[in-house]
């Protein structure tokens, strides 16, 4: 328990100890816990509404076709009642909204991605873009975000070996871009999206990350690493 929470909890407790007995100081404490329990989902459930309003607002900002962004509205009280029956580790992200490939074009996603003010870009052709696992067809919220910083350093191979291991999923190219768009990941690490593949390459892995200053959509090797990417990850959709 934090030390706001136990504060709380003995505040309670002096409140309720006045308007009891003795005998029924264990009975006091239920009740002090029942409202502290409730104080604590609610406040849960107003960061978790501001954090999909502020991502609902990103995305208007950047000019995504309003048919998208209303199905994503459309999901709002399913994301946050999911949302808010989770528990999420250190640095993880709830949850991000995400346009898939079917919906829009890399050129038109990558546009959504700022840094410094400058525009994401991408020279890849739609056609070459391939998704290697299950995703849904239509804008979509996946849970329990990692941006990358545990797989720093390894290549997108081992990234995926790692994520078998926990149980995690490795973001698609469309989920990179996502994190790109609603985070500053870039100022930290590229990305490598070991969920998706480059189909004329052989190995090939497409990596959201900056060149020159500008975000941009390229791709990689799947055995190569780099000490400055990272490959993202997700529990559940």
């Amino acid at each position: 328990m934090s030390e706001l929470c136990a504060a709380r909890l003995i505040e309670e407790l002096i409140v309720l100890s006045r308007k009891t007995s003795l005998g029924g100081f264990d009975a006091a404490v239920t009740e002090a816990r029942r409202r502290l329990a409730a104080e604590v989902r609610n406040a849960k459930l107003l960061a978790l509404g501001d954090l999909f309003d502020r991502q609902i607002v990103t995305l208007g900002d950047r000019n995504t076709p309003t048919v998208f962004v209303d199905m994503l509205l459309r999901q709002r009280g399913e994301v946050i009642s999911k949302a808010s029956e989770m528990t999420f580790g250190d640095r993880r992200i709830p949850f991000l909204p995400v346009i898939p490939l079917t919906c829009r074009s890399p050129y038109d996603l990558m546009s959504t991605v700022y840094f410094d003010g400058r525009k994401g870009h991408t020279q890849m052709s739609p056609v070459t873009l391939i998704d290697s696992s299950d995703t849904s067809h239509e804008p979509c919220y996946i849970y329990d975000v990692e941006d990358g910083l545990v797989t720093l350093g390894a290549s997108p191979e081992q990234a995926e070996n790692i994520f078998e291991s926990q149980e995690r999923h490795g973001h698609t190219v469309a989920e990179d871009i996502a994190l790109a768009t609603h985070t500053n990941v870039l100022e930290r690490h590229s990305l490598l999206s070991t969920g998706s593949r480059c189909r004329n390459v052989f190995n090939g892995v497409l990596t959201v990350g900056l060149e020159d200053g500008r975000p941009e959509l390229c791709f990689t090797n799947l055995e190569i690493s780099n000490p400055k990417s990272g490959s993202a990850s997700y529990g559940t959709r």
